[in-house]
């Protein structure tokens, strides 16, 4: 009887020079940056939950993001937040942080990419392409963060560069976001509102006035959530927009955004 042979998995590897010191480290694979995507993306959405409990939440959250994903420590971190623009370009974790919950005196203008914005609960990515070139990889395409409330995506563009880090594990070494450019004379998107978007945005409406009672009875900031409700659910900012109110009789119909505040706070 013939016995079937072994079978062996050889995976890439790269002697990396440093110095004096020589190390083999194997290739970063496709797969690996795919996932290294998926937590990236599951870690925003987390940071966001974390800030219905409180902003400390949500700021120890985001500290540990940056220290898992991040390489900082190891290698120099090259990140260009979306909105930044007085210090548009961050090198450390603190810098990388106060881009996503805000709270940093030297980063005065951050207001917070997740703080200040919908709580997503969604993050995919598209690539467009990516390269691998021995134990470092760059992808470069479309981000896409779902609105809870519409079921709408607000899609960024990126490139990320990501190298084999201690322990084999994949990080984060170059991070830069962009809106897309957008040629208004020649705009073919979409306006139709779905039924299934309406509904959605109801049931997230209903959610997030439980959310502010939650909060209400335990003493929390409240006031701090209604707002973020108000800015994120209404248009006001686009124009007028009709609210009247369930128990408000003077007056009951509200145009602005802080008399549509004050009907829930």
């Amino acid at each position: 009887m013939k016995l079937p042979r072994p079978c062996l998995l050889l995976l890439p590897l790269q002697l990396v020079v440093s110095g004096e010191e020589e190390k083999v480290v194997s290739v970063i694979g496709p797969l690996e940056v795919e996932a290294a995507q998926k937590t990236w993306g599951d870690g925003i959405v987390r940071i966001g939950k974390k800030l219905s409990e409180s902003p400390e939440a949500a700021r120890k959250e985001a500290l540990a993001f940056v220290e898992t994903l991040y390489g900082h420590g190891t290698k120099p971190v090259l990140v260009k937040p979306t909105v930044s623009t007085s210090k548009p370009f961050r090198t450390t974790r603190e810098g990388v942080v106060s881009s996503l919950v805000a709270g940093d005196e030297e980063f005065p203008e951050d207001t917070g990419f997740i703080t200040s914005s919908t709580r997503w609960d969604q993050v995919r990515f598209e690539n467009i392409g990516i390269s691998v070139e021995g134990p470092q990889a760059l992808a470069m395409g479309n981000c896409y963060f779902r609105n809870p409330l519409t079921g709408n995506e607000t899609k960024l563009e990126y490139t990320f560069g990501y190298f084999r880090g201690d322990q084999e594990k994949v990080l984060i070494n170059l991070h830069f976001s962009s809106i897309p450019y957008q040629n208004h004379s020649n705009s073919s998107a979409s306006t139709e509102i779905t039924e299934e978007q309406i509904r959605a945005a109801q049931k997230t409406l209903g959610n997030r006035m439980l959310e502010i009672g939650k909060y209400y009875r335990k003493g929390w900031s409240y006031k701090e959530h209604a707002m973020m409700l108000v800015d994120n659910a209404f248009a006001s900012e686009l124009g007028p927009v009709l609210f009247k109110t369930a128990t408000a009789n003077e007056p009951p119909f509200r145009l602005d955004t802080a008399a549509e505040m004050s009907s829930f706070s």
